[in-house]
């Protein structure tokens, strides 16, 4: 994720996954070609099962990769957002009056062990009718409240100590 604070005070949000979504996509190719290959170069066409289930495997998980794109606007007093998907995309416009707040959704994930914890989150745009988040990254905590949440609260008109936190517990067994 990529925070960039313009000139105007604008703040632009990226995440974007192209070199996943690329490598995924070029081995799928791969996998397509070594399927076709085996089964062009062979009695038995069950060869080629594994190749061609590689080839939908790494096809269906670039499908669900989602990139976004956030920029709240200063001089328009609004956030412009866009989310896609390679086949599909969605996005709208939310005035900054309707913007409730920045929060933060923290997980935390504890090993199968249980002697271990890990924290991350993301950040999520808060609107009377519900939550947006900031992208599908999760992010470190202190990231994210440092660098990424601060800014935006900036521009809204709002302080740091507004910054709520909702806590997502999960445990491997």
């Amino acid at each position: 994720m990529t925070l960039e604070v313009r000139a105007d005070g604008s703040v632009h949000v990226r995440d974007r996954f192209v070199f996943l979504r690329t490598g995924l996509l070029l081995s799928a190719v791969l996998f397509g070609g070594l399927g076709l290959a085996l089964a062009l170069g062979g009695p038995d066409l069950r060869t080629a099962y594994g190749p061609l289930a590689g080839l939908f495997a790494c096809a269906a998980f670039a499908a669900v990769v989602e990139d976004s794109d956030f920029h709240f606007d200063a001089m328009a007093k609004q956030l412009r957002w866009t989310k896609w998907r390679l086949l599909g995309r969605t996005g709208g416009t939310i005035p900054f009056g309707a913007i409730e707040n920045i929060a933060l959704e923290v997980r935390t994930d504890r090993s199968d062990s249980g002697l271990s914890m890990t924290r991350d989150c993301r950040v999520l745009v808060v609107t009377r009718d519900g939550a947006l988040a900031l992208g599908s990254r999760n992010l470190d905590v202190r990231t994210a409240r440092e660098r990424i949440a601060p800014p935006l609260l900036m521009l809204l008109g709002k302080t740091a100590r507004g910054l709520t936190e909702r806590g997502i517990g999960a445990r491997r067994n």
